[in-house]
């Protein structure tokens, strides 16, 4: 048996909604059914990225939450919004996941975000 994350871990409500890769065909991305995520720790950032055509934000950090918010883990290139309907909502895209399991609490998932 295992028991949840403790609260003060993960106490980010409602501040992360993931829309999973449903496929990718030749007229672009498919997404899945978007997932609100109920607990979490959301350390996020900006930083300008130069392009051929100048420079643009892009948003990097990491996500923490339970393995039991999603069905499936959620892959590559996922769309994700953070901080839905406040003045600091921004998308990304997920660049990697890990799990990390513990025998007596909960699984830990950390998405690392680009």
């Amino acid at each position: 048996m295992t028991r949840r994350i403790p609260r003060r871990l993960l106490p980010h409500r409602g501040a992360l909604i993931v829309a999973p890769l449903g496929g990718v065909s030749a007229s672009g991305r498919r997404f899945g059914p978007p997932i609100t995520v109920d607990r979490s720790l959301v350390i996020d950032g900006v930083a300008l990225r130069g392009t051929q055509y100048g420079r643009e934000a892009e948003v990097t950090g990491a996500v923490y939450c339970e393995r039991s918010a999603f069905v499936s883990i959620p892959a590559p290139d996922s769309k994700v919004t953070l901080w839905p309907g406040t003045v600091d909502e921004r998308e990304a895209v997920v660049h990697r996941v890990e799990r990390y399991y513990h025998p007596r609490i909960a699984d830990l998932l950390v998405v690392l975000l680009r």
